[in-house]
């Protein structure tokens, strides 16, 4: 049908920054997503965009489903949580724009993410108490010890990360 086209994939931890994700390269979850269907005049700001947006799973993956062909623009937000401290390294550039043919499926728009931001975890601990585990934790980096980092947290089968540590 006209409406059947499909665009998404993964985006995920280049540990490694060859752009190729292998098997010991997780998915990053709780990123989100726009995409941008430049109408049936195919231009962007035309007056007839769509826009459509979703978050990553726990895998990192993620995907646009019932799309009508024409042009595309996917974009990442790089204000989610999950990708602090992370820099892109492929595509070569974010956005990415595309062009959907009909019941087109495309799974090759995947991100990939380098962080410099490698800790230590060096001291954890939690604790089961009255409606809340309690966790404590430390870490190095760089060799020092960390001053502040988040723990987020994401439900299965729930869209979008929830940071569940307050501000020092």
């Amino acid at each position: 049908s006209l409406n059947s086209g499909f665009i998404g994939d993964l985006i995920w931890l280049d540990s490694d920054g060859n752009t190729v994700q292998n098997g010991s390269e997780p998915g990053i979850f709780g990123v989100g997503i726009t995409l941008t269907w430049f109408g049936p005049d195919g231009l962007p700001g035309g007056g007839d965009d769509v826009v459509y947006t979703t978050t990553t799973d726990l895998t990192g993956a993620y995907g646009f489903s019932n799309l009508p062909p024409g042009n595309y623009q996917v974009d990442i937000d790089q204000t989610s949580p999950t990708l602090a401290g992370l820099t892109l390294t492929t595509p070569a550039s974010e956005p990415v724009t595309l062009t959907l043919l009909t019941g087109q499926t495309r799974t090759d728009i995947d991100f990939g993410y380098q962080g410099s931001t490698a800790v230590q975890v060096v001291a954890f601990a939690a604790a089961a108490r009255p409606l809340e585990v309690r966790v404590n934790w430390q870490v190095l980096l760089n060799g020092e010890i960390a001053p502040a980092f988040h723990l987020l947290r994401a439900r299965l089968g729930q869209a979008g990360v929830q940071q569940v540590t307050s501000s020092p």
